[in-house]
């Protein structure tokens, strides 16, 4: 059997994702406040230095979590918008914040119950009109413009529907985004 051999970038990307896997797991578990870079070290472990080496403050490993989300969602952005009609492109939208939402239920619970709405996707209002312009136009109006950005901030209520399942959620979702895109 032949040996594989992974690059010392491949082995960064490894080890860079396995940080923040554990890290999400663990700031839903625990609270972003408690907890310490020492005791992510551990899990993982690692030394601090060896941690630190990778992001060299907490902040920066739940920049990256929100981040590699985002970067996703953008990736299905570009697809949607090159869908030709409106209530189509809505549709897709709309499946993709409720994929989103749903496969992210706890690190959403984490950002709301730890951060509030501090923290926006990607680079906030920027990533939003991205959103509003794949869905409209390429010059959405104030309202359509409040439409997604309602739409993406609605996610800060999933704590309140832990009692349902994602199947029970998701039609939840799926009707009232579904009103909230409806505008002009």
């Amino acid at each position: 059997m032949a040996l594989v051999r992974t690059t010392r970038a491949e082995q960064t990307v490894q080890a860079k994702q396995r940080i923040l896997d554990a890290a999400a797991r663990m700031f839903a578990e625990r609270g972003y406040a408690a907890t310490a870079m020492q005791d992510l070290a551990a899990e993982l472990g690692l030394t601090r230095a060896a941690l630190y080496y990778h992001y060299p403050a907490k902040g920066d490993i739940l920049q990256a979590i929100i981040d590699a989300e985002t970067a996703r969602f953008a990736a299905t952005l570009n697809e949607i918008a090159a869908i030709p009609t409106r209530p189509a492109r809505i549709d897709a939208v709309i499946d993709a914040l409720i994929a989103s939402g749903l496969s992210q239920r706890r690190p959403i619970d984490f950002l709301v119950a730890n951060l509030g709405l501090r923290t926006l996707p990607g680079d906030g209002p920027d990533f939003f009109d991205r959103v509003a312009v794949a869905i409209y136009s390429r010059t959405p109006t104030p309202e359509q413009l409040w439409a997604v950005n309602v739409a993406f901030m609605s996610f800060a209520a999933l704590p309140s529907f832990a009692h349902l399942t994602d199947e029970e959620l998701a039609p939840i979702l799926s009707d009232s985004l579904r009103r909230i895109f409806r505008v002009r």
